[in-house]
């Protein structure tokens, strides 16, 4: 079986069900890699909710294992926030760049 290596991103409160197109924001530095480092590449991003949303530094066993591979469409830094923060927009991994 062919295993394909995907970047994670943690969701805190949020879950992402297939078809939907989402904004949301990127705060934690791993995450802000995860994202760059899939803009590098074909976009993907696996992206799976948290357990415990006070988790500030969620492992793999902190997520449920059920989430969205999404495609990133746009990804933006915002120079004028107080900490490092960067805008994303996702949509389910079968979506076509502007057609939905």
């Amino acid at each position: 079986m062919n295993k394909e290596h995907i970047p994670v991103i943690p969701l805190r409160g949020l879950a992402v069900l297939p078809d939907a197109i989402i904004h949301f924001d990127l705060k934690r530095e791993k995450s802000i890699h995860a994202v760059e480092y899939a803009m590098m590449g074909d976009g993907l991003v696996f992206l799976a909710s948290q357990k415990d949303p006070e988790c500030q530094d969620p492992g793999i066993g902190d997520l449920y294992t059920a989430g969205t591979v999404a495609s990133v469409r746009h990804e933006a830094s915002e120079p004028d926030a107080a900490d490092s923060r960067r805008r994303c927009e996702a949509c389910d991994a079968d979506c076509n760049s502007g057609s939905k």
